[in-house]
């Protein structure tokens, strides 16, 4: 990751936009470990967020980085609530 006074940039995959991270193969542990990430990524209060997934011709917003998280705490509850990956 390389910040600036304005910019975060997620060159590793810990911000998305407008995609699913693939997580068929992530454990909880990994998952709350990158929910930590984002919050301290979060944290730096930067008004450029430049996602490592997504479409061509992104917005960066810093609101990818509360919507990979949401996704995240999606998945972790319904992880525990489903049988299936297809229920899932």
């Amino acid at each position: 990751m390389t910040t600036t006074a304005t910019l975060i940039w997620s060159h590793r995959g810990a911000v998305y936009e407008e995609t699913q991270p693939f997580l068929a193969e992530s454990t909880v542990e990994g998952r709350n470990a990158w929910i930590a990430a984002l919050d301290g990524l979060a944290a730096l209060d930067r008004r450029v967020v430049i996602a490592s997934h997504g479409p061509l011709g992104p917005d960066h917003s810093p609101r990818h980085l509360a919507a990979t998280r949401t996704y995240l705490q999606d998945f972790n509850r319904l992880a525990v609530q489903t049988a299936t990956g297809p229920e899932l």
